[in-house]
């Protein structure tokens, strides 16, 4: 430590030592400590009547450079301060919104609308939610304004721009007295062109014009439930009764409650199903009853039995069981018939008109099956049904291996309202069982996870996601995205660079020392050159790039295209047919196909590894390749934002504690500080734990790095450089090769055969 250092940190030692003879407690020493250090001017906020968390905000303006003075007041809590010193930040004046009167929340939407360029401040006084409702509906020009002086509350509003965002016409249907649910059931139900008139009435519940609505979409007789005085559970076991073809005047009596009316439609449907059954044991008849054959050893067996006999069989696999029955076989008593048949344990699966033709005698030298055991049904796993086309992207292999980028495409075009997805249930398994009795456990299908993303919304079914927007649609995986689309003939005339909230499609080329940037895909039609294209999410350019080291392109997820020269790429993957003289980060996976694709020059890194056909070239042109745990990752902010958080709750907690100490129950409980400091501590453990399994993830990530590698089909020339979690290759040009690195080593393995990437 020079001896300026020094001097700083007694400096800072002694004002830390006046302070704390003042009397701040630890909390407010560490926010003083932190400014201190940080080079702040401490003085601002080094108040005892402040809380910990409010002194915390005050430090964050003054290091990030803004004028603290708009919120530096005991009058406002620590949320309240945050929404000011976000406004300031964001360059927002928040001077409009920064008055004690208004709850953060409300403060919080005040900002967001200004954002946007929206002033709401004249509206503040109806709450954060109806602020929220008129925020949405002014971006999207909607008028909710009648809506309001009417009466409806936020949770309808939202409903009624849904719908006016479908192009639905609702206003004939409307009542202040519906739940938003209700709104929502009038909306689906003129989205799929039914007469909602026959369930738009304040006398049902949104559960019963649901059980109405889904009567209608299945053509039902609705009239046969669709009164009032139903509950939705019995109109429920109603509908159901007609949907499985069942006579629904047994239960349809209001006496009946919605349990005993499902007992009924059960029992109906089990004894519907042994009718069915019954009818088609007595389309058997004599001359056509069912018949297997068994294995040429017991064929050769029955011939030695006596003419009067009656055997019964069981195969190995216990799943049938036969019965033979001589030429002067006699009838069977039902008494003998059951003691022959629990004897050689033929229990379950029994055709009944075998059973009768037994009785009655009349199978004659004839070998049938008498039992069929049921092999169990796995259950199908859930699944989307998708109506935005195909998601592998239209990317097509040619013979040699290489990407064809004609068709390509990363989106679906789609319209606001327009179905997306319909989510199918799992099924549960069936059961099977052996002639035995005995079951064979059969497996249910597993549900899929709930989709993310934005620009879509889920309808009351929980199953069928309509798009938001007019724009373009984008399912990978779990994520769907819909976005906004900014259609550009070609980047060349643009003045300026592109900042676009959504999708950015691009004709021609791109090149002009131009920036692009999308909060969604970017799609180059033709070339990139001196040009920076930024996504939030993938970037497609299908003709290729050559950016004279002036190029440089970042994506969230994939960077696709032809081929890349010159090019500087981080993306999570990346893929191309040829990459020259670049400079390639992936995150996870680079890969380059075809037979004659290569990486030549430039520095590659991968996380977890890379396939190529040739890397290098025959004139020993210079190559890194590194893959494997990227050293930039070790001090994953993950760890360091939990610590943070960790420090945000003792600060909490030592306040409530202050509060638990000094004040009785009934007296806390309605002071507004402490309610918002318990809410806050709900909140930052809350978040604590999702930064925690965060952390977790990304220790399953490394292990992902321990395993990385270089597959080579090729040729790794000489020239190139190959390091795989610090083990290191350089040499003589090889053919068809996997690098590893196992147990701190690189391992050289020789592949089998070349493969088409």
């Amino acid at each position: 430590m020079t001896k300026m250092q020094n001097t700083y940190y007694k400096t800072i030692a002694g004002k830390i030592a006046e302070f704390r003879k003042q009397g701040f407690d630890d909390d407010q020493m560490e926010e003083l400590r932190l400014g201190l250090e940080h080079g702040v001017p401490v003085s601002a906020y080094a108040k005892k009547e402040y809380f910990a968390v409010q002194m915390r905000q005050i430090r964050f303006g003054l290091e990030e450079g803004l004028d603290i003075s708009l919120y530096n007041d005991e009058k406002y809590d620590w949320f309240q301060m945050e929404e000011i010193r976000m406004g300031l930040k964001e360059g927002i004046d928040a001077s409009i919104y920064a008055d004690p009167k208004y709850s953060y929340e409300v403060m919080r939407e005040l900002r967001k609308a200004l954002k946007d360029g929206i002033h709401l401040e004249k509206y503040a006084t109806v709450g954060a939610e109806m602020l929220r409702e008129l925020h949405r509906a002014l971006l999207d020009k909607q008028n909710i304004m009648p809506y309001i002086k009417s009466g409806y509350v936020p949770e309808q509003l939202q409903e009624i721009r849904h719908a006016m965002k479908l192009g639905c016409n609702i206003d004939p249907y409307l009542n202040p007295v519906y739940r938003g649910s209700a709104i929502r059931e009038i909306t689906e139900g003129l989205v799929e062109g039914l007469d909602v008139s026959v369930y738009a009435d304040p006398d049902y519940s949104w559960q019963q014009m649901r059980e109405i609505r889904l009567g209608m979409e299945q053509g039902l007789d609705i009239s046969l439930y669709s009164k009032n005085l139903y509950s939705w559970q019995q109109m429920r076991e109603i509908r159901l009764g007609l949907e499985e073809g069942l006579d629904v005047d047994a239960y349809k009596s209001l006496m009946h409650s919605a349990s005993d009316m499902k007992k009924i439609r059960q029992r109906l449907l089990q004894e519907k199903e042994k009718e069915d059954e019954a009818e088609l044991s007595d389309a058997y008849t004599t001359d056509s009853l069912p018949t297997d054959s068994l294995p040429v050893h017991w064929e050769e067996y029955m011939q030695k039995l006596p003419a009067d006999t009656i055997h019964f069989f069981v195969d190995e696999d216990r799943m049938k069981a036969y019965v033979y029955a001589g030429k002067a076989a006699l009838p069977m008593s039902k008494e003998d018939l059951a003691a022959q048949l629990t004897m050689h344990k033929i229990i379950k699966g029994l055709d009944v008109s075998v059973v009768n033709h037994l009785i009655s005698g009349s199978i004659k030298d004839q070998l049938v099956v008498i039992a069929n055991g049921q092999e169990a049904v796995d259950g199908t796993d859930g699944y989307y049904e998708s109506f935005i086309g195909e998601t592998d992207y239209g990317i097509r292999m040619q013979k040699d291996g290489s990407l064809d980028f004609t068709d390509a495409y990363l989106f679906q075009r789609v319209y606001a309202g327009q179905k997306l997805l319909v989510y199918h249930n799992a099924t549960a398994g069936t059961d099977g069982f052996y002639v035995d009795g005995k079951k064979i456990q059969a497996v249910d299908g597993k549900e899929q996870p709930r989709i993310r993303g934005r620009g879509f919304r889920l309808l009351g079914d929980s199953h069928t996601y309509l798009s938001e927007e007019n724009g373009c649609a984008a399912l990978h995986e779990h994520n769907l995205s819909v976005t906004k689309m900014l259609e550009l003939s070609s980047a060349d005339n643009i003045l300026g660079d592109v900042d676009y909230d959504g999708t950015v499609y691009i004709k021609g080329d791109v090149d002009g020392n131009i920036r692009i940037h999308a909060t969604a895909d970017i799609v180059v039609e033709g070339f990139l050159g001196n040009a920076t294209l930024e996504s939030e999410g993938n970037i497609l350019i299908k003709k290729g790039a050559n950016g004279n080291e002036e190029a440089h392109i970042t994506a969230s997820h994939m960077v696709l295209g032809r081929f890349f020269e010159n090019v500087d790429i981080h993306a999570e993957q990346i893929a191309s047919n040829y990459f020259f003289c670049s400079r390639l980060y992936a995150d996870k996976k680079i890969e380059v196909k075809g037979n004659n694709g290569s990486i030549a020059g430039g520095n590659v890194y991968a996380g977890y590894g890379i396939s190529v056909s040739n890397v290098g070239n025959c004139n020993g042109i210079e190559t890194f390749i590194c893959v494997g745990y990227d050293k930039d990752k070790e001090c994953d902010d993950y760890y360091e934002q939990s610590g943070e958080v960790e420090k945000q709750i003792a600060i909490l907690c030592n306040s409530l504690k202050d509060y638990r100490k000094n004040y009785a129950p009934e007296v806390r409980n309605t002071m507004p500080v402490f309610l918002k400091l318990e809410n806050a501590l709900y909140t930052k453990e809350k978040e604590l734990t999702e930064l925690k399994k965060k952390a977790e993830q990304q220790k399953i990530e490394s292990k992902k790095y321990e395993s990385a590698y270089l597959e080579v089909y090729g040729s790794l020339y000489e020239g190139t450089t190959v390091v795989i979690n610090d083990a290191v290759y350089q040499g003589k040009t090889i053919q068809g090769v996997m690098l590893k690195n196992i147990a701190g080593r690189m391992s050289v393995q020789q592949m089998k055969e070349k493969i088409i990437l």
